[in-house]
């Protein structure tokens, strides 16, 4: 039996990593669908309760892959309750507030591992350049533990970006607040009619706010719900807009007034942040200037005449 050249295990090995991220991109994204579609649907009963609903959804949707995935979950579940509430805050800040999703996250923390390190198990030593014994183990090792960190990493990028977007959209909300309880609205009904206008302009935060909603309906009481929306999002504008109203609540004060100098606040602070990122553009383009732009405009410009010179000063050179 002939061996297989290096380029045909390269094309092999290529074709079968893409067919494994095809596969696993598109189960998540059909349970993200699913998990919407269900949240949209508890939306509109009163006093229901989310997490438990999506939960439900999400159980009748499981496919062998997703039970693998728990199953490996179970396996990997850490004894430390500490860890394991950090991780559920992170997967919830993130916008994963299903009942299983610490167990989902772990299973697919190992499964990315296995992979990885089966990935580099069964990859010729032709390919690795031959390396040593101790090489080859820090090697299988190292694949190993970059496929169970990697999805931490995702996990906190999703984490920032769907915080940066709810920061994003407070301002507009807190406008949308003040107009309706300047106009005679409690701030439970102006949280209510705020959300039903800026689901489709900030998801994230329409999403939270529509969970605050619930909360209210189902009997929570306004200062215990606000703090579960501190809590879940851990966004620092969210939690200091949270505590001015708590204080209202508590001190009786003016909510509309509040609310306006909180949106001013926030509104300086994104300008602040928006000119603070302008002044930093000119350095950070220095690199690509330097390294990629200038180069090419060098070969460009000077290009033409450095030939021109070389077409003529060559033959003379050589005659001599």
């Amino acid at each position: 039996m002939t061996m297989l050249s290096m380029p045909v295990l390269i094309s092999i090995a290529a074709f079968a990593g893409t067919i494994l991220f095809s596969l696993v991109g598109y189960l998540f994204w059909t349970r993200r669908q699913t998990v919407r579609a269900w949240e949209e649907q508890v939306g509109a009963i009163p006093g229901a309760d989310p997490e438990q609903s999506v939960s439900m959804g999400g159980q009748e949707s499981l496919g062998w892959f997703a039970r693998l995935i728990q199953q490996l979950g179970a396996l990997n579940q850490s004894k430390d309750e500490e860890d394991n509430s950090s991780l559920a805050a992170m997967l919830t800040a993130a916008g994963y507030r299903q009942e299983l999703a610490v167990a989902t996250f772990r299973g697919a923390q190992l499964l990315f591992g296995l992979l990885l390190l089966g990935g580099v198990a069964v990859t010729p030593k032709q390919l690795l350049g031959f390396p040593s014994t101790l090489s080859l183990l820090a090697l299988h090792v190292g694949a190993g533990c970059l496929g169970y960190y990697a999805p931490r990493v995702w996990l906190q990028g999703v984490m920032s970006r769907r915080q940066t977007e709810i920061a994003n959209g407070l301002p507009d909300v807190l406008d949308l607040l003040v107009i309706c309880v300047e106009a005679g609205l409690g701030l439970d009904m102006a949280i209510d009619r705020v959300t039903t206008s800026i689901k489709s302009v900030h998801k994230a935060l329409g999403e939270e706010l529509q969970l605050l909603t619930l909360e209210l309906r189902a009997g929570v009481t306004r200062v215990s719900a606000l703090r579960n929306l501190a809590r879940r999002t851990n966004v620092l504008e969210l939690r200091s807009l949270v505590a001015v109203l708590v204080q209202t609540e508590r001190f009786g004060t003016s909510i509309a007034q509040a609310l306006r100098v909180q949106s001013d606040v926030m509104r300086t602070e994104r300008q602040l942040k928006a000119e603070e990122a302008a002044a930093k553009l000119p350095v950070k383009l220095m690199i690509p200037l330097i390294f990629f732009i200038f180069p090419v405009l060098f070969i460009i410009v000077l290009g033409p005449a450095l030939l021109g010179v070389a077409r003529t000063l060559l033959p003379a050179l050589v005659k001599h």
